[in-house]
This record gives C-alpha cells, sequence and structure tokens, in this order.
C-alpha cells in the first residue's frame, strides 16, 4: 500500500513554516481521524448519519460500540482493544462531568501499510 493512503490533513487545521497545509502521516493521521470520529455525534453530519457516538450507548456498550464504529469508517487500521478508562485517574477535573457522562476511551490498533501498532486516547462526553 502507498504512503499517500496514510497521510491526510490533520485537526485541527494547521499550516507548516511554508504556509501549506500541514499534513499528518501513518498513525498521526490516523489518530487526527480518530478524534474527529469520536468527537462527532450521530447524526450531526446529514450526509453521513451514522458517522459518530450516539448519545443512546450505555457504559456497558460503549467499547464494543466504539470498535464497531472505527471498523466502519478506518480501514487503514485493524483495532486491537477498545476500552475506556477512568476519566478521574488521568486527571479530568470531575466538574467537567456536571450533568453528562465523561469517557476516556483507549483505542489500540495495527496499522495496515506498515505494521506498527499505536494506540489513541480521547475524550467525549455523552449522556448516560
Amino acid at each position: 500500500m502507498s504512503g499517500a493512503w496514510t497521510t491526510g490533513w490533520g485537526f485541527p487545521l494547521s499550516v507548516d513554516a511554508r504556509g501549506r497545509v500541514a499534513l499528518h502521516s501513518g498513525c498521526g493521521a490516523v489518530d487526527a481521524a480518530l478524534a474527529v470520529l469520536i468527537g462527532t455525534v450521530a447524526g450531526e453530519r446529514p450526509m453521513r448519519p451514522d458517522f459518530g457516538i450516539r448519545l443512546d450507548w450505555t457504559t456497558e456498550e460503549l467499547p464494543d460500540r466504539i470498535r464497531e464504529l472505527v471498523e466502519t469508517f478506518e480501514p487503514r487500521i485493524d483495532v486491537s482493544r477498545v476500552e475506556l478508562v477512568d476519566s478521574a485517574s488521568i486527571g479530568y477535573a470531575p466538574a467537567t462531568r456536571y450533568l453528562r457522562g465523561m469517557a476516556v476511551v483507549r483505542i489500540g490498533y495495527v496499522l495496515r501499510s506498515t505494521g506498527e501498532r499505536w494506540h489513541f486516547e480521547g475524550s467525549f462526553e455523552w449522556i448516560e
């Protein structure tokens, strides 16, 4: 597989020293895509209504649902594990959970093009 397949714009969008759009490749590109995926609420994008986290998922089903979501929308990787992390144990303030649930997810994956192993960690809010 070509390296161009794993290269893309980063999130948030930025420019490099020459004023061009900064590109991310490999695991950096995948991490940027995963951040957008879990930071989006399903239905938020009218042309892709299934893209993103559904607010009606329960804590128990989150890991399996997130695995399905990533396997559907991120073809560059093979997911090895999905786990929820206790947000308090990694320094998230309890105030961020006011009236909503805070989920921190860790997604282990293998980049298909290179076989590189990596993990993504990100957070999102959902109503439990």
